[in-house]
């Protein structure tokens, strides 16, 4: 029963009090000793294969459409060349992206192995991701050929890897590895790592206007209370997928 059936059958009180199970089972879920962000975000609805979790329009008005069962597959397949280029649970990946299917892909494979969001604004200039993620500790950074100059390995305190989403009008760097190429070919990832409710799973850097941005870490238990305005957003429950991605 959604929240318009409560309004009409019982009124306020039994809108309240569904409002309120549904915070409950918010906090449940996000105060978990194991949260598996991967499967509460993507694997659990899944199990329909028609069920779309992304539908995206680029700025040529391209437009693709992706269940969840896909981006269940290519997370899991991303989430394995993450971990063969070294990382594993607790450990930062930076991403440089545009809004894209490439940018959600990217994030559920790293949540699959437990590590953690490192956010870069594609405005930024080279020095402010160079100093992101050398103060985030990031190993891996994910961009596109777009910003592809930003990351400067050779710079980097300790060795870098820098995952490219590919362009075909453009040549990558040898060093680089290529995104959808190794998705396909990768064996995908079968389980998804549990995080606590206390372990990180973004860093965000504000923009530096007065300093050097320190990086604030975010756990979980407190998306209980993000996740209820988006889900009840105008008193109509929004049903559980990924927002639609617009340049």
């Amino acid at each position: 029963m959604g929240i318009p059936e409560y309004g009409k059958r019982g009124g306020f009180p039994a809108l309240a009090r569904y409002l309120q199970d549904q915070l409950d089972t918010w906090l449940t879920q996000y105060s978990s000793a194991e949260i598996r962000l991967a499967e509460l975000l993507c694997d659990r609805h899944a199990k329909d294969p028609h069920r779309v979790a992304l539908r995206y329009e680029d700025a040529s008005g391209g437009k693709a459409q992706y269940t969840f069962a896909e981006m269940l597959d290519q997370s899991a397949r991303f989430a394995a060349v993450l971990r063969d280029l070294g990382v594993a649970k607790g450990g930062r990946v930076a991403i440089l992206l545009p809004k894209s299917p490439e940018l959600m892909i990217a994030v559920l494979g790293l949540w699959r192995l437990g590590a953690v969001h490192v956010p870069l604004f594609t405005a930024f200039g080279p020095e402010a991701v160079g100093y992101r993620v050398s103060h985030s500790g990031a190993r891996v950074v994910v961009t596109n050929s777009v910003n592809r100059f930003k990351v400067a390995t050779s710079s980097a305190e300790l060795p870098l890897n820098v995952v490219v989403v590919e362009d075909p009008s453009v040549s990558p760097l040898p060093a680089d590895t290529l995104f959808c190429a190794s998705v396909q070919k990768a064996r995908p990832v079968q389980e998804a790592a549990a995080f606590a409710a206390t372990d990180p799973f973004v860093i965000i850097y504000p923009s530096g206007t007065t300093g050097p941005p320190k990086g604030a870490m975010c756990t979980l238990r407190p998306n209980a209370k993000t996740t209820s305005p988006l889900r009840l957003d105008g008193v109509f429950p929004l049903r559980d997928s990924f927002v639609r991605i617009e340049p």
